[in-house]
């Protein structure tokens, strides 16, 4: 059971961009749970196809609701899932890259709640990082960012420690 609030068997609705950052949200919770649990409803990163996700994902009936995003994207879902009867009751968890600082200037349609748990703080650069970053890339070819879990896991790790304290 992921938390008393959400059926052991329901699905989980995963909202995010299309692209390897919201791909990656829902690749690594769909290796993390049971298979069939978690769907994905990408939308573009300008919005268009947002609208078809929502009602895709409300048409699912899931037990709880993440969004892989940015914060200017998230503020939309929030303003229209109230349009969706089921949406407008589900747990809802953001990623950082949805629940950054930009998020509390967001105003949803309607003056919607945005109440949800978030993956924050995200690690914002440093000194350290860049020293990770650079010793990264000299050893592996590749920019961290893109790493499974800089990227991706340390997302889910915490979408689901969230959704088990919930």
């Amino acid at each position: 059971m992921i938390t008393p609030t959400i059926a052991p068997d329901a699905t989980i609705s995963v909202l995010h961009t299309s692209t390897p950052y919201g791909n990656g949200i829902f690749d690594a919770l769909q290796r993390r749970l049971p298979a069939g649990r978690v769907r994905s409803h990408p939308f573009g990163t300008d919005g268009k196809g947002l609208a078809e996700a929502l009602k895709a994902a409300d048409a699912e009936t899931p037990g709880a609701l993440v969004i892989a995003s940015s914060a200017a994207l998230a503020a939309q879902i929030f303003g229209q899932r109230g349009q969706f009867e089921h949406l407008a009751k589900l747990p809802v968890f953001l990623s950082d890259g949805s629940c950054d600082s930009d998020l509390p200037d967001q105003k949803p349609a309607g003056g919607a709640s945005m109440v949800s748990l978030c993956t924050r703080p995200g690690q914002p650069p440093s000194q350290a990082y860049q020293l990770f970053q650079v010793n990264y890339k000299a050893k592996f070819g590749k920019d961290p960012a893109e790493s499974s879990y800089t990227a991706h896991a340390y997302d889910v790790v915490w979408s689901l420690a969230l959704a088990h304290a919930w």
